[in-house]
């Protein structure tokens, strides 16, 4: 592949997308909730991916095994902290497993629980670029998939200034 596209380059021209995917993979590794649901979702997406492999099967064992430590870990830290933000990324990943095992419905119903601990943290405004914009992403893929509304308002997408944007273009 490196003969094809340089890894290098690759690196160099998503370096945001990187950082962003670093930060992530600190979270996810230093809680067993948030890595138990990123194996979920990534097991999940590539049984559905490789559905016709003879793998696909384990795939999706590791996927249910994972979601189901997740979730069991999610339930017992809302019970000491209804509004745990640091738990927003596992619900989302949990959301996303759902999504590719087929389980719309409840792709849905982590949208909305994530929405609930959001509001009741006071809003998208209170929470890191990173989780906004994973928020953002699986709401708008969700709804675009699923040809409905967004969970979240359009209207509480407010960026902010463009000077202020951490992905524009240095001129």
């Amino acid at each position: 592949v490196n003969s094809m596209w340089p890894a290098e380059d690759s690196l160099h021209g998503q370096s945001s997308a990187v950082v962003v995917w670093r930060e992530d993979m600190k979270t996810a590794i230093a809680d067993a909730t948030n890595f138990h649901a990123a194996l979920a979702v990534a097991s999940f997406y590539k049984a559905n991916a490789h559905r016709n492999s003879p793998a696909s099967s384990s795939l999706l064992l590791d996927g249910l095994r994972h979601k189901v430590s997740s979730i069991a870990s999610v339930r017992r830290r809302l019970q000491n902290d209804p509004s745990d933000l640091s738990l927003l990324p596992a619900i989302l990943a949990l959301g996303g497993a759902e999504f590719y095992a087929g389980n719309h419905q409840a792709t849905i119903l982590h949208l909305e629980a994530a929405k609930h601990i959001t509001n009741a943290a006071g809003g998208l405004g209170k929470l890191t670029e990173n989780v906004r914009n994973l928020i953002g992403i699986a709401d708008t893929v969700t709804s675009w998939r699923l040809l409905r509304r967004t969970v979240f308002p359009v209207e509480d997408w407010d960026p902010g200034p463009w000077d202020k944007q951490s992905l524009r273009s240095e001129e």
